[in-house]
């Protein structure tokens, strides 16, 4: 018994890692509001309504605080869906549709397709060689990101693992170069850019 408890404690641990106020906080606010909503009786909102919406918020709180990492709570998530909702109301078939598209492998194959990109360096030879060229202060930086939207819209057409694979990119070349600020606009202009610039082809969602 004291075995199997040890594993257990190992493996929270290494889901949630060493837990900060700030978590412990998180964690706790998440669990409150999820079971306030839950009680709660909201005029004209279903039952099935409010359950989602408590599920949702304590998403929300717990990404928000940094509880687990992000992948951890949507699994959480996920599960809770198919144990708590009424299936009757929402088939399990419904809450997995989102997995039965197209699109989500291409979501999951532009997280890989930028993660190979950094860790291989390739990322940081491809902005070298545009950024060298094209982009000589922090306003091309911005249309920088646009005009490469565009021209990738047609390679990769969904906007979010563009979007991945150009933050990845252009992250080998602003690291340490920009101050935080500028990078957090650029990385907004670069997911603004992915799907504004999708319509210009229709080839976004």
């Amino acid at each position: 018994m004291n075995h199997s408890s040890g594993i257990i404690m190992k493996g929270l641990y290494a889901v949630m890692g060493k837990i900060s106020d700030k978590k412990f906080v998180g964690m706790i606010l998440g669990i409150i509001v999820f079971l306030v909503i839950w009680a709660l009786p909201i005029p004209e909102l279903s039952t099935e309504g409010r359950k989602c919406l408590a599920i949702s918020m304590f998403a929300v709180v717990w990404l928000a605080y940094g509880v687990v990492a992000p992948a951890y709570t949507g699994l959480m998530v996920l599960a809770a869906y198919i144990t708590l909702m009424d299936h009757d109301v929402v088939p399990v078939q419904t809450i997995l549709s989102g997995w039965m598209t197209s699109v989500i492998y291409m979501v999951v194959g532009g997280f890989l397709l930028a993660g190979a990109v950094s860790e291989l360096g390739l990322g940081k030879r491809i902005a070298l060689f545009f950024v060298s060229r094209f982009a000589h202060s922090y306003r091309s930086l911005i249309v920088y990101c646009y005009i490469l939207n565009i021209i990738l819209c047609v390679v990769i057409p969904h906007p979010w693992p563009r979007g991945m694979l150009l933050a990845s990119i252009l992250a080998q070349t602003m690291t340490g170069r920009l101050p935080k600020e500028h990078v957090r606009q650029i990385n907004l202009a670069i997911f603004a850019g992915a799907v504004s610039t999708s319509l210009i082809f229709l080839t976004g969602d």
